[in-house]
Order: C-alpha cells, then sequence, then structure tokens
C-alpha cells in the first residue's frame, strides 16, 4: 500500500512539475528618424537657444499620456547616437513631447553664451507603447 501511495504522489508530482509558464512578448515599439539641417534650427535670441519641431503624428492623446518617449541624437549620419538630455561639446540638448509632435532644443551648457547652429544632425525617436 505504502509503494503505490508513494508511485501515486510521484506521479502527481511529475504532472505538476512537467507543467510550464509560457509568456508572449508583444514588441509593439516604433523607431523613427529625422535629419535635420541648418535650416531645420531656429532661433529668435541672437543664438543663445535653437530649436526644431519634429512632426510625429504617432503620439496621439492615449500614448502622450501612457507611452513613453526617448530622444537620440547622432552627428556623424547615424554611425553613433547619444540619448537626449545630453551635453555634446559644449551644447546642451534637451526635448519636450506633446500630442503630435516633439521640440528639440539646444543651447549653451550655461544658458548664456550663443551657440553655433546644431546643423545637420539625424534624430532617432524611439516610441514605446505601454498597457
Amino acid at each position: 500500500m505504502k509503494k503505490t501511495l508513494l508511485l501515486f504522489f510521484c506521479a502527481i508530482a511529475l504532472v505538476i512539475t512537467s507543467c510550464k509558464k509560457e509568456y508572449i512578448n508583444q514588441n509593439n515599439n516604433q523607431t523613427i528618424q529625422f535629419t535635420t539641417t541648418n535650416s531645420s534650427w531656429i532661433t529668435s535670441d541672437g543664438g543663445v537657444n535653437y530649436s526644431t519641431s519634429l512632426t510625429v503624428p504617432e503620439i496621439d492623446k492615449y500614448f502622450n499620456d501612457h507611452g513613453g518617449v526617448l530622444v537620440y541624437i547622432s552627428f556623424d549620419g547615424g554611425q553613433n547616437y547619444d540619448q537626449v538630455p545630453e551635453v555634446y561639446q559644449g551644447v546642451s540638448y534637451s526635448y519636450q513631447h506633446t500630442v503630435g509632435g516633439i521640440v528639440l532644443g539646444a543651447q549653451a551648457y550655461n544658458s548664456t553664451n550663443a551657440i553655433s547652429n546644431p546643423g545637420s544632425t539625424v534624430i532617432k525617436v524611439v516610441l514605446v507603447d505601454s498597457n
């Protein structure tokens, strides 16, 4: 009787431990690239601050409230990227996203000196969906 009971419990333990939990990962992230030129960057204060606007219709109200926006900038044609916010060669880069777009800003790290136009850059925007 003890052997039969032991065999029964071993069989139950084998069935229970052979069950496998399966995770299904869905990647709903999206990457969008933009290229800026000298004329993309505008200033209204003599070059102390520059900004450029990126139209991103994928950022709707729901995404703006619940999703995540990451911005990267490349100064070498897209070979290397730095995550924004970033200080690069004395220029501080930051961004703000709203429904429909992103405004990328550039200013001197000390916020007082005029800087050169950031010029041609590659901007990578990663939209991270969240439930």
